[in-house]
């Protein structure tokens, strides 16, 4: 297993349609309106794991400034857990937030929310 973590900006052609595919195949049953309100936020980076040389999951973040009472704080986030349907029960999902918080937390963010939504195919 192996996971690579890139910033938006870094991501290949290659990649992004790996992403894109992961995505199509997770959340095919999701309505188009629930992906636009899950899905708002400005990327910073992907996170793409890989059994083999096969993409079978990925997780995005994200990052920006916001202000709260006064004071200003860098709010980060992560979302779009995907796992291929095959590859799911064995902690994968896990694996990828873990992943993410860790990655929040090195860029300084100051807090990291999420919006998890679990779908039972």
């Amino acid at each position: 297993m192996k996971i690579i973590f890139l910033l938006t900006k870094n991501i290949s052609i290659k990649e992004n349609k790996e992403i894109t595919e992961i995505n199509n195949i997770c959340f095919e049953d999701v309505p188009d309106e629930d992906c636009k309100l899950d899905f708002v936020d400005v990327s910073l980076g992907k996170f793409i794991m890989y059994d083999n040389d096969t993409a079978i999951g990925s997780c995005g973040i994200h990052k920006r400034k916001s202000e709260f009472d006064g004071e200003e704080y860098i709010l980060g986030g992560f979302g779009e857990v995907a796992i291929l349907p095959r590859n799911r029960g064995n902690g994968y999902g896990k694996v990828l937030a873990e992943k993410a918080i860790k990655k929040l937390y090195e860029i300084n963010c100051d807090v990291a929310i999420t919006k998890i939504k679990l779908w039972l195919l």
